[in-house]
């Protein structure tokens, strides 16, 4: 908006590449071993991609995270194709999302891709149940189609809600600048992630 600083000059981030972990050069696909996989066989051991979400919950519109809950709990496979970035930041989000969001991805670890009827049933008693029968029930439970323009949907919607969790850690830089020399410096790297993601989630002229 107007009241951030002036545009950083341009870096590695230019041409993102919208899987690409936070850590790394944009234009670089997310590493295998940093998305969500699984051991061969069916069997247990599933191997976590991430162990540093971040502490504090951070809200998203109710709607676009609804959806991605939803999307997720009918095409668990979808997992599979996210980033670092992606499940971080999915977990990171203020209840009833974030909980849903981690019990999603435990029980990806634990037993793999899953039906939704599957995971009903191992939600009972879950603090999680009430909100995912929402999700899914109603005029937008549908979630069928071609699964490339779901997975490109899921894709707009994470965007999206990254662009938010970007803009709340902007918030935060500019509160820390008058004691931290170095948060400045993020504050710019966040805003260009920011715009590359924004670049994204616009769609073509």
């Amino acid at each position: 908006g107007a009241s951030r600083s002036p545009t950083p000059p341009p870096d590695s981030y230019a041409g993102a590449d919208s899987f690409a972990p936070p850590d790394a050069p944009y234009g670089t696909p997310a590493p295998a071993q940093q998305r969500l996989t699984r051991r061969s066989g069916g069997q247990r051991g599933y191997v976590p991609a991430w162990n540093d979400a971040p502490r504090s919950p951070r809200t998203a519109p109710a709607g676009r995270a609804d959806h991605a809950a939803r999307l997720l709990l009918s095409h668990m496979d979808f997992l599979e194709g996210l980033s670092h970035e992606d499940h971080t930041a999915l977990c990171a989000l203020a209840p009833p999302h974030g909980p849903l969001f981690a019990w999603i991805e435990s029980q990806f670890h634990e037993h793999g891709v899953r039906s939704w009827a599957l995971l009903r049933e191992d939600l009972r008693g879950h603090e999680s149940e009430a909100f995912a029968e929402r999700v899914m029930t109603g005029s937008h439970a549908q979630t069928e189609g071609d699964a490339h323009e779901l997975r490109m949907e899921l894709r707009g919607l994470l965007n999206r809600l990254l662009i938010e969790q970007i803009k709340q850690q902007q918030d935060q830089a500019i509160a820390q600048a008058a004691h931290d020399p170095a948060a400045l410096q993020r504050y710019r790297d966040l805003e260009t992630r920011r715009k590359a993601l924004e670049k994204l989630a616009s769609p073509a002229p």
